[in-house]
């Protein structure tokens, strides 16, 4: 018992982690995209003014590069990915608070299920993905 309450803060922690991580590259790139697209107003009405190569350079490379980090993030999924991670932080807290707060053995040994249930919702994803791709691990 002991060592499934270990192993579901462990799992809280690092669903934390992971949920803060995946914030973090989302803001950052939207930060990036702010300013790149800054510069690019800026150089759009320089251009009105001073015809060179290196503006139309940057008017045409800087937004091509949000767009790119855009489309990177959506392959990654990190939206969809820190939406998930953050599900099963409060999930695994919610079970810890359950489970601390009973007394009766057969209501932890529900509990225990529950907590094999809840972690392995993570894994029948990899799973669906892996019968849909037809790749056989095994």
């Amino acid at each position: 018992m002991n060592y499934a309450v270990a192993l579901a803060k462990n799992q809280r922690k690092y669903f934390h982690k992971a949920s803060a991580r995946e914030k973090f590259i989302e803001k950052r790139v939207e930060k990036i995209s702010y300013i790149f697209f800054g510069i690019t107003f800026i150089a759009v009405v320089l251009e009105f003014f001073v015809h060179t190569g290196w503006i139309m350079v940057i008017t045409t490379l800087l937004p091509a590069a949000v767009a790119s980090l855009h489309g990177a993030m959506g392959s990654e999924e990190s939206g969809r990915n820190e939406g998930r991670y953050k599900m099963m932080e409060e999930g695994t807290k919610d079970w810890l608070n359950d489970y601390e707060h009973c007394s009766e053995d057969n209501i932890k040994a529900k509990g225990m299920h529950e907590l094999a249930n809840l972690l392995l919702s993570e894994v029948d994803g990899w799973h669906k993905l892996m019968k849909d791709l037809e790749i056989h691990l095994g």
